[in-house]
């Protein structure tokens, strides 16, 4: 960890390579990164872009990589150094700039070429889900917030994800949609579809397909009115469908990770063979549990259940398969 990464990352494991990114939050010198890596774990590419008037300092937590190129998703989330030097918690230094837009850095994975900087509307993205190409135009899927109400101060709201800590609910307006952005680096465009307009978090794919085309996505939802995720649902990118199973009231869901059955080979034609691993808080018991659900059949319910004598903290970043 050398220059500060990012706790998200791809592997394209048709090339087998590592590709990874970072934000150096200097005043003097700002900058984001791109690294790809090889098998041997030898640094093999850096790709580096200085923050400009075209390229502003955001903050990221994900970013997009397809076959030909890494995406940096230049959200308007601006630190402010004035109060980092103050001491202030880098989350709250955060302002939103919604006016701005969100600029698309697109870096090539194969040569040391001119970046591509490519204007979209203003989202939070939190996670992406899985990117790939499409002759000239980029397929890039994550969840998207209209504005991070529950995570920067806007308008003088406080942020739930702040206030949740403290027993108060908080700002928490805008849902996090499960979108696609489709970006053309000939005319440097870029449009948006609305997959999913449920309250939705934490997406995931199979690692397999990472950086090439995808057909299932999973991830977690609020149901109805619910601020916090009972369900587990997938998406189905060639119907268009959303399927999925609410274990209901007192149930908080985590990130789940999709677990691959390496017995059988990918095959973008037909829905994945697997397990999805979600991480369940019980209200009623105070501790958590580890419910197995299988890929294809999240309707049918887990088939299994892992219980813990104590509560899981929060967060579950990780990757499984069968042994």
């Amino acid at each position: 960890d050398a220059y500060g990464m990012k706790a998200h990352f791809r592997v394209d494991a048709k090339p087998d390579e590592w590709i990874m990114f970072d934000s150096q939050f200097d005043a003097a010198e700002p900058s984001h990164s791109a690294y790809i890596v090889s098998a041997n774990g030898k640094t093999t590419t850096r790709r580096t872009i200085a923050v400009d008037a075209d390229v502003p300092l955001s903050y990221m937590h994900d970013f997009f990589v397809s076959r030909k190129s890494v995406m940096l998703y230049l959200q308007p989330a601006i630190p402010d150094f004035d109060k980092l030097a103050q001491g202030v918690p880098f989350g709250t230094s955060l302002t939103w700039q919604g006016e701005n837009g969100t600029k698309l850095a697109i870096l090539s994975r194969a040569g040391d070429v001119e970046p591509i900087i490519i204007e979209t509307d203003s989202r939070w993205m939190w996670h992406s889900v899985n990117a790939y190409d499409r002759g000239n135009e980029i397929v890039a899927d994550f969840v998207g917030y209209d504005a991070p109400d529950h995570f920067i101060e806007i308008e003088g709201k406080e942020p739930a994800w702040y206030a949740y800590m403290q027993g108060r609910p908080g700002s928490y307006v805008n849902p996090g949609k499960l979108r696609r952005l489709v970006v053309n680096k000939n005319t440097k465009r870029a449009r948006e579809e609305i997959l999913d307009s449920g309250n939705n978090e934490f997406p995931v794919v199979d690692k397999r397909v990472h950086c090439h085309k995808h057909r299932d996505i999973y991830f977690i939802q609020a149901p109805g009115e619910a601020l916090w995720w009972s369900r587990v649902a997938h998406f189905d990118t060639r119907t268009g469908a959303t399927e999925g199973y609410d274990l209901g009231p007192g149930y908080y869901l985590n990130e789940p990770s999709f677990a691959a059955d390496a017995r059988v080979r990918v095959n973008r034609a037909t829905r994945d063979v697997g397990w999805l691993l979600v991480p369940v808080f019980e209200l009623a018991t105070g501790v958590s549990s580890l419910a197995i659900f299988r890929a294809n059949a999240l309707v049918d319910g887990p088939i299994a259940s892992v219980r813990l004598q104590t509560a899981e903290p929060f967060a579950f970043h990780g990757s499984w398969q069968q042994a």
